[in-house]
């Protein structure tokens, strides 16, 4: 290999349980990046562009196969890729999308790595083609969308009819944790269409090129599914061969003599994975169809707060027809009426299904808001927030969990901590730089500004009745006839005979507008404590206030009960001067409480934190297909799930429903559309309406 390489040193590692490790690089005299781990370059800069062009476009006829798409009908076309490296394949492949494909089709571009770079590194090998205009500008856009190195699954939509999900971490690993059941016998929603089979040389990085790769693969394909790879090792070919590819030999790229390319048959009977014994999980979680339409599928969403508003953007994204019904006269007057909320997530180092959601969700909610609010400011402000520690012993975790110092969060002492703020922090925190404030209605007012999203606003719905194929939805403006329901209006889910056994709770909250007068100085920061504290604009008072919060009445459930409560104010203030002594100018309980403003807002919780989303469980059936679990809860039983077809839900989300509520969308739609999960399979099935339904079951209720 090329010499004269300048060592780059990889990031520290941490214990935080989801940060991989930065890839261990060189750079050659001519700024080629070559993996140390791997002795192995990445590409080569005087012709990788010409090289991908040839292995990956041109032997799946991606050219010919986009063109020949029905432009009067919407779809996506997925892409599989194993070895993101420098996205030097991506980015070929958009371009050729962009010149190519209609408009009215989505690519969805799938791609494992397990050894993913940091940013600053993708940036120098992306600098390789910036003096061509349309490379520098795909790369500037990739570098905008490219997540931080934490495991598990990043879909970024890249482009308006382009998505790009990252899967972190082992390739077979992650290609498993797409399926929608590890049952083999249930086939998936979704299949990849082309595979670039990349990575480094199967000499160098056997791992990648095992068997359980292949069965991956293959699992994810369907007849007709093409692939490509540069390597004609003989591991490679038995691996596609006893997968069920069809595999050709073809002149190689330049030095290299031949290469493979071929497609997908059919799995061979005989190589089929043995039928072993699964958790019931892996069956009564699996996803129902998708709407198997000849035409754009109608899609009803009962709701306008953030989570039907981010349902009805993400579905009429993936080419619905979207009719959105809100029983007020205006979008977002519950919860999501606030003036402000938070953006950010409460890191724990702990493993759990809630950590991973938390994490999950708030990077992808970073991802989706920010291109909104850089074009209307009105929508919100990334000020930044700091999460204070609550005791020495959370303080301990976070020092030892985020001592690497990341583009998206630090761990900063007091004085730090004081600076970013602009005030008092007695305490270490985290910080989050990317984080900050919106303005709930607004954002729920501008994501419904699409063509394909009708809103109908004074339209309470009093039933839903399924008629042959269709949902009847009965409602203050007549009858509604969809191919399908989402169920997204909270607490108010239970109303509905289907989903009237979901363990909702309305928790009451009350935040306190805050006169600037009674402050020392003005926050610049967004402060999370035991409550939060809310800048406004750019870190300056408008109309001398800002917002603390919130209240959390654990045994309030009147939803009709929105009148101010003297002592709500008091707690808020309270719990703002334990956290922030230095901030209030006079003692809280001097401060006139009566004449405070605010605004009080139910939160829609469930009894583990996790928002329910996806299908809507037939109860009864699920309790008969399952009854063995009342017995023995680790029972073989062998049933795909029984699901309300066409019906679904999204709720549940708690405090956090600005951060929860993309990425829940997101899944509704890939669900009802039948396109690649943003979530890995354990994690949709921690938020699987049906679970509680299993539980109360299994645990005799």
């Amino acid at each position: 290999m090329r010499a004269h390489f300048s060592a780059v040193q990889p990031m520290t590692e941490t214990t935080y349980p989801w940060q991989l490790p930065a890839a261990d690089l060189q750079w050659s005299a001519d700024d080629e990046p070559f993996s140390t781990a791997f002795g192995d370059i990445y590409f080569s800069r005087g012709d990788g562009l010409a090289e991908t062009e040839y292995v990956f476009l041109t032997q799946n006829h991606l050219a010919q196969r986009w063109r020949a798409l029905d432009p009067q009908r919407s779809g996506v076309f997925v892409i599989g890729e194993t070895g993101f490296g420098t996205g030097l394949n991506f980015l070929c492949a958009w371009r050729l999308w962009r010149e190519v494909a209609p408009r009215s089709w989505r690519l969805h571009y799938l791609s494992v790595e397990k050894f993913p770079l940091d940013a600053a590194t993708l940036k120098r090998a992306l600098d390789q083609w910036r003096q061509q205009p349309q490379w520098a500008e795909l790369g500037a856009i990739l570098l905008a969308h490219y997540p931080p190195r934490i495991r598990d699954f990043h879909p970024r939509h890249i482009d308006d009819n382009v998505t790009l999900q990252l899967l972190f971490g082992d390739a077979a690993q992650q290609l498993h944790a797409l399926h929608d059941s590890a049952a083999p016998e249930l086939p998936n929603q979704f299949h990849v269409d082309a595979w670039f089979l990349d990575g480094f040389a199967p000499a160098k990085n056997p791992a990648m090129w095992q068997p359980a790769l292949f069965e991956q693969i293959a699992r994810l394909s369907k007849p007709g599914t093409t692939f490509a790879t540069f390597t004609v090792a003989g591991i490679v070919k038995r691996g596609l061969l006893d997968a069920g590819f069809a595999i050709e030999k073809f002149p190689g790229f330049g030095s290299k003599r031949q290469m493979l390319r071929g497609e997908f048959k059919q799995t061979p009977t005989d190589q089929l994975p043995h039928r072993e014994k699964l958790r019931a999980i892996e069956y009564w979680a699996y996803s129902p169809p998708a709407l198997q339409l000849t035409r754009r599928p109608r899609v009803a969403i009962i709701g306008g707060g953030i989570a039907g508003t981010t349902t009805a953007r993400a579905l009429a994204q993936c080419g619905c027809e979207v009719i959105l019904l809100e029983q007020e006269a205006a979008l977002a007057n519950a919860t999501s009426g606030n003036p402000q909320g938070v953006l950010y997530t409460k890191l724990s180092p702990q493993d759990g299904m809630l950590n991973r959601f938390a994490l999950a969700s708030y990077l992808f909610a970073l991802d989706f808001y920010r291109p909104l609010v850089e074009e209307n400011t009105a929508l919100g402000n990334f000020c930044g927030v700091l999460q204070l520690a609550d005791d020495e012993a959370q303080y301990q975790q976070l020092r030892a969990a985020f001592s690497e110092q990341t583009a998206w969060v630090q761990f900063v002492d007091a004085q730090r901590a004081s600076e970013l703020a602009n005030c008092k922090i007695e305490k270490p925190s985290l910080w989050f730089p990317r984080a900050g404030w919106l303005a709930p209605q607004t954002i729920c007012e501008h994501l419904i500004r699409h063509n394909a999203i009708e809103v109908r606003t004074n339209c309470a719905v009093y039933a839903l009745n399924r008629i042959d194929n269709s949902w009847c939805i009965d409602s203050e403006r007549g009858d509604i006839m969809v191919d399908a329901v989402v169920i997204a209006n909270a607490h108010s889910a239970t109303h509905f005979t289907h989903a009237a056994t979901l363990p909702l709770k309305a928790i009451r909250g009350q935040i306190s507008e805050l006169p600037a007068r009674y402050l020392r100085s003005h926050p610049q920061a967004v402060i999370c404590h035991d409550g939060y504290l809310t800048p406004t604009a750019n870190g300056t008072p408008v109309a001398n206030r800002i917002y603390i919060g919130a209240t959390f009445d654990l045994h309030d459930h009147d939803t009709a009960d929105i009148a101010l409560r003297a002592e709500s104010h008091q707690h808020n203030l309270q719990i703002l001067h334990a956290a922030l002594p230095e901030l209030l100018a006079a003692p809280p309980e001097t401060i006139a409480v009566t004449e405070l403003h605010g605004r009080v807002g139910y939160r829609c919780t469930t009894p583990d934190y996790l928002p329910i989303i996806g299908a809507v469980a037939d109860a009864e059936a699920m309790r008969t297909l399952y009854a063995v679990l009342a017995k023995n809860a680790h029972a073989y039983v062998a049933e795909p799930g029984a699901y309300l077809p066409g019906l679904y839900v999204n709720v549940g989300h708690g405090s956090r429903g600005l951060t929860s509520t993309p990425l829940c969308a997101e899944l509704l739609a890939t669900m009802i559309a039948g396109e690649p999960r943003p979530l890995p399979r354990e994690l949709r099935h921690a938020l699987s309406p049906a679970r509680f339904v299993l539980r109360d079951l299994i645990r005799g209720r």
